[in-house]
């Protein structure tokens, strides 16, 4: 079984990855001796305060994929050290997680959607266009009800994780074997062309999948992709010119799929009427919406932190609104402005194109984050216990020997 893995052999230290990444900028003069710590397994600051932007890989010169090689040292840690409990409401395949305790909140036309999603999974309703409903989409299922979407069918269910967080996290044992059940699992449906509602999953079934040794018998499309074709071609007609400054949150893993895909978004925002006020740091170099934030120090308050930096590095810029097109995005930094109120509203590129056709948006995202951070509060084990995935633990160490 392959994995993704850092290209030691062409590496020469150089440390260009650390001393231009916009979260660590390690000096110049120090960056090398990091990169070789990092390489011999020593202990580095990098560990410590890598907030897995993945822009490292963007800035490698010799595409030496050191994001890789952090990851690796993340998993030696956890094998090590396994994880604190608090971390298991964020792993969409324990219980409680995030999914199941955003869906006991959900009114009941969100949980009927969610069901109906499972049904068409298991029924294999194939064929045609399928539009992937990953972790994301089942946070927000709302989102999907839209004339927009209609033609796709979209399947999903909690057990369809396409493991972005387990490979995030650095948890890649884990990720062993979950590609192949996945990918096996969407193949039997022969889709003609797979939409993924999230960037993450889009990256992870394009570009990490086939690193673990998995293909897809299927063209793969992202929903943005999909949109934007739909425009350039008349189907999705805009009937409302929004005329608004806008600026964009972007997602980590568009970064990584390419400047052409970071243009998506902004020219969707464009096309319809708005004014793109770009933040201080965006496209590839920008910074994460927060979650990334709390991966390395599994803290739940470093992510709110870091939504908030963001919400105000947004409000910097003067613009109207706050744009995202990944609905992790839109949890985090609607959470974060439950903490910092002041921030200019958040839309869902999906909801700014429903405002421009002539729909009315739901607009759900406020009430969904009070009610994850409820949930979360009284689900969250905040204790000094730590655990192994998927293992049964004898006096707090796995019995398994992760």
């Amino acid at each position: 079984m392959g994995r993704p893995l850092f290209r030691e052999s062409s590496c020469n230290r150089c440390g260009l990855c650390l001393s231009e990444c916009p979260v660590l900028g390690v000096p110049r003069e120090r960056a090398g001796e990091e990169m070789e710590k990092l390489v011999e397994g020593r202990e580095t600051e990098v560990l410590s305060r890598c907030t897995s932007c993945m822009t490292c890989n963007l800035l490698c010169p010799a595409g030496c994929s050191p994001y890789h090689l952090i990851l690796r040292r993340w998993e030696e840690r956890y094998e090590r050290e396994g994880l604190p409990l608090r971390v298991r409401t964020v792993l969409p395949l324990e219980t409680p997680n995030f999914l199941s305790i955003a869906r006991e909140s959900m009114p009941e036309d969100e949980r009927r959607m969610l069901s109906s999603w499972s049904e068409a999974l298991k029924g294999g309703k194939g064929g045609g266009e399928i539009l992937y409903a990953g972790c994301n989409a089942q946070i927000f299922p709302y989102l999907l009800r839209t004339r927009l979407l209609e033609g796709l069918t979209a399947v999903g269910e909690q057990s369809l994780c396409c493991g972005e967080i387990y490979y995030r996290m650095g948890l890649l044992g884990k990720m062993e074997g979950l590609p192949e059940r996945v990918g096996r699992r969407l193949n039997s449906l022969r889709p003609k062309k797979l939409i993924t509602f999230c960037p993450a999953c889009y990256h992870m079934l394009r570009d990490i999948y086939p690193d673990f040794g998995v293909g897809l018998d299927f063209e793969l499309q992202d929903l943005r992709e999909w949109l934007w074709e739909g425009m350039e071609k008349g189907r999705i007609e805009l009937r409302r010119k929004l005329d608004k400054r806008a600026t964009i949150q972007d997602s980590c893993h568009a970064k990584l799929l390419g400047e052409s895909f970071l243009d998506l978004p902004r020219k969707m925002v464009e096309a319809m009427g708005m004014e793109v006020v770009e933040m201080e740091r965006s496209r590839r170099r920008a910074m994460c919406c927060g979650i990334a934030e709390g991966i390395c120090s599994y803290n739940p308050f470093d992510i709110v932190e870091g939504a908030v930096r963001q919400l105000k590095e947004a409000e910097r810029t003067g613009a109207d609104l706050l744009v995202v097109y990944c609905a992790t995005c839109l949890l985090i930094l609607s959470i974060g402005k439950v903490v910092y109120p002041a921030g200019m509203p958040i839309f869902h590129v999906l909801e700014l194109l429903q405002l421009a056709t002539g729909e009315e948006p739901l607009r759900r995202n406020m009430q969904r984050a009070e009610d994850m951070i409820r949930g979360l509060g009284e689900k969250t084990v905040f204790s000094e216990e730590r655990f192994w995935v998927g293992c049964e633990r004898e006096g707090g160490k796995c019995a398994t020997g992760a």
